[in-house]
């Protein structure tokens, strides 16, 4: 007995077409990611962004809402430093609340101008230290920012070790208008790195007088792709900023005295390292000037010396507990 089967016309060419349908940006990225760790990324599992405070939500040291000379090498915004090539006098800083990249809605920006011209500032900008830069042997990771400014700058990806390596990304155009930055970049695997960081910065002697730049959504992640940024609360923010740095505005220790007491003083969050305590504005509950002291200062907390020469059942002072690298 013969079978006949029919089947529906199949149209080749709509076939064909069908299977030269873009994937998308998306789609692309998920085909070219080389390693399940890359995929894992790229979908959004688990936390991504290896900086801290890359959307600059955590101002624990001040406001600075208007322009503040700023310095070299000090934290002004959590966890990212300042960088000037010359004086303090030759550049300001200012937190932007007001100035956001296209659609983006959540977090604040830095702004940095220069002050002076393009003879003294050879570099202006922020970097970030990479605390745990040991695990970044061998692995290629790709730093994005958001970007605003009016003159030539770059982000940096800066290797330490026995040969200095840099990783740059394409220059901003410098037309005064949002951009969004991206460098790749493979880290060496022979053990000899001492220290890893991301830098946005002017460069090169081209530095204008009031040239600046703004920037927000810093991200630092696993692979060749920069994702979007991957947004934290602010509660969750702070507590990574804390482990750093904490900030008391005006901190009590209590404990009756006639001349001198001892009290224990607790961190909100246990500090990667032994931090350097400050104590500033020390007075007593009744107004009276008292001397302060730290007293054996751990990862979790200090006892704290007072002497004074009136009797009071509490001190007030402005405390910085200062872990940063």
């Amino acid at each position: 007995m013969t079978v006949k089967v029919s089947k529906p016309a199949i149209n080749v060419r709509e076939e064909l077409a069908d299977l030269r349908k873009p994937t998308g940006v998306a789609g692309e990225a998920m085909l070219r990611a080389e390693t399940p760790q890359e995929q894992f990324n790229l979908i959004g599992a688990g936390r991504r962004n290896l900086l801290i405070n890359g959307d600059f939500q955590v101002w624990q040291r001040g406001a600075y809402t208007t322009a503040t000379n700023a310095g070299n090498n000090v934290y002004f915004t959590d966890r990212f430093k300042i960088r000037n090539s010359q004086s303090a006098s030759d550049m300001t800083i200012q937190h932007i609340t007001d100035d956001h990249p296209p659609n983006v809605y959540h977090g604040d920006a830095v702004k940095c101008v220069s002050t002076t011209g393009a003879s003294t500032i050879e570099h202006m900008g922020l970097y970030h230290i990479i605390e745990d830069y040991e695990k970044l042997q061998g692995q290629t990771v790709t730093y994005s920012a958001w970007v605003k400014a009016n003159t030539a700058v770059q982000i940096w990806i800066y290797e330490l070790g026995t040969t200095n390596r840099l990783g740059t990304s394409e220059n901003h155009s410098g037309n005064g208008q949002w951009e969004k930055l991206t460098v790749t970049h493979t880290y060496e695997t022979n053990n000899s790195i001492s220290g890893a960081y991301t830098y946005i910065t002017t460069y090169g002697n081209t530095t204008p007088t009031n040239g600046y730049h703004i920037s927000t959504q810093h991200q630092l992640e696993l692979g060749k792709v920069a994702t979007p940024f991957e947004y934290r609360s602010y509660g969750e923010e702070l507590a990574a900023c804390q482990r750093y740095y904490e900030e008391v505005p005006f901190g009590r220790i209590t404990g009756y005295h006639t001349g001198a007491v001892r009290a224990g003083f607790q961190w909100k969050v246990n500090k990667r390292a032994t931090p350097t305590v400050t104590f500033s504005s020390s007075v007593l509950s009744t107004g009276a000037s008292v001397t302060l002291s730290p007293s054996g200062p751990t990862t979790y907390g200090m006892s704290v010396n007072a002497s004074a020469s009136t009797v009071s059942s509490g001190i007030q002072s402005q405390i910085s507990i200062d872990a940063e690298l």
